[in-house]
């Protein structure tokens, strides 16, 4: 094997490091997100558990459709960038959004 086309090993700690941060902030916001909506907005357990499991069917389909839309982007920018600078925003204010107990019937509290 051609060592020359092999990732360096402080490239592969620096991958490693970045996604083991993003996936205990996720985990740790996905288990607040439960407790918070079941004592904070009064929605039953098995409802949220229905909803994380909606959650996650969606986004196995709708990770397939992203790789597909990043395959095929070509900017100055590369290929992933441009989505994280525009959909920065908006993602904000839907974790915002998430985190905020508005006085609404159920219903409308689990849509």
């Amino acid at each position: 094997m051609d060592n020359n086309k092999q990732v360096s090993w402080s490239e592969r700690l620096s991958y490693a490091l970045s996604d083991f941060g993003c996936n205990t902030i996720f985990q740790i916001v996905g288990t607040y997100f439960m407790v918070f909506s079941t004592d904070t907005m009064g929605i039953k357990a098995s409802v949220v558990g229905g909803l994380f499991a909606v959650s996650a069917i969606i986004d196995s389909i709708d990770g397939v459709i992203w790789g597909q839309f990043i395959d095929r982007t070509h900017t100055r920018w590369g290929k992933s960038r441009p989505y994280w600078l525009w959909f920065s925003i908006p993602f904000a204010l839907f974790c915002v959004m998430s985190f905020t107990a508005p006085n609404i019937p159920m219903v409308w509290k689990i849509v």
